[in-house]
């Protein structure tokens, strides 16, 4: 029987990962349509504009780019959000034993916001401390201003994986102010050093195919010579997102299984009010 519903669920997966792609495409397609569409008149204000050679809504040039950066700005910050809110969803469902992709819901928008609010207060101080830094660099000789900056680059990793760390708390406990326990998180990370390392170098030999997928696709585009415009934007977005969401979602199992790790060993925060006993409790 479990036979028979593996293939079952990752045929339902990959549909449920099309039906995402496809909802992100239309959008996207639009935005692209705006920035590289023709105008109907390519040269009509030429002689009073310059280079400006106008736009396919007839509108002026601050407008246009106005509303173009306007709907790429909204946009960016719905999708990322929607994603990352859809890949924390993800984590916890494989925690709590469901390997299924959830259903589609606009609420999302709403978890990614507040893990994007959560990680900035963990990293505000870290830039601050950075910015000061680099002022103070910046009065030394070039050649050791530059080794100084160079020393800031294991505070940066040990900071991304302090973050992870406490993100993976938070997909435990559900406790969120768990993030910003950033030396707790730290001495975390460098007591499960090899798991952090593994799921880095496994989230960049993920992100290096995907890449390369994505360069494939576009150079059998550039190859197929699409005419239309909004055809060519469709099938580009639609490739993007897909790759994309495969490589979110795998690293979101991937982040599922280093979160149960960072549970066995986490006996740091019992201040936390978990909503489950951690795995291995």
């Amino acid at each position: 029987m479990n036979r028979v519903r593996q293939p079952r669920s990752a045929l339902v997966n990959l549909i449920r990962i099309i039906h995402i792609a496809l909802w992100f495409t239309i959008p996207t397609t639009f935005w692209l349509w705006l920035t590289l569409a023709p105008p109907p008149q390519p040269r009509a204000c030429e002689p009073y504009c310059g280079w400006y050679q106008g736009n396919v809504l007839g509108v002026s040039e601050d407008t246009h780019l106005f509303i173009v950066f306007g709907l790429f700005l909204v946009g960016f910050i719905a999708i990322g959000c929607w994603i990352a809110g859809y890949c924390y969803e993800i984590t916890r469902r494989v925690l709590n034993g469901d390997r299924s992709l959830p259903s589609v819901q606009l609420g999302f928008i709403r978890d990614g916001w507040s893990l994007l609010c959560s990680s900035l207060k963990f990293w505000l101080p870290a830039f601050v401390a950075f910015i000061a830094f680099a002022m103070l660099a910046s009065r030394f000789p070039y050649a050791v201003a530059n080794i100084a900056m160079l020393a800031l680059i294991p505070a940066a990793l040990m900071l991304m994986w302090g973050n992870l760390v406490g993100i993976a708390r938070y997909a435990v406990t559900g406790e969120r102010s768990l993030i910003c326990r950033r030396l707790e998180n730290m001495r975390l990370a460098l007591k499960n050093l090899a798991a952090t390392i593994l799921l880095s170098l496994s989230a960049y030999v993920l992100a290096t195919f995907a890449v390369g997928a994505f360069a494939a696709v576009s150079n059998l585009l550039s190859s197929m010579q699409v005419s239309d415009l909004v055809a060519e934007a469709a099938f580009g977005s639609f490739a993007f997102y897909f790759i994309l969401l495969c490589y979110c979602f795998l690293c979101s199992r991937l982040f599922a299984g280093y979160a149960k790790r960072i549970a066995r060993c986490d006996n740091l925060g019992h201040s936390a009010n978990p909503r489950s006993k951690p795995a291995g409790a």
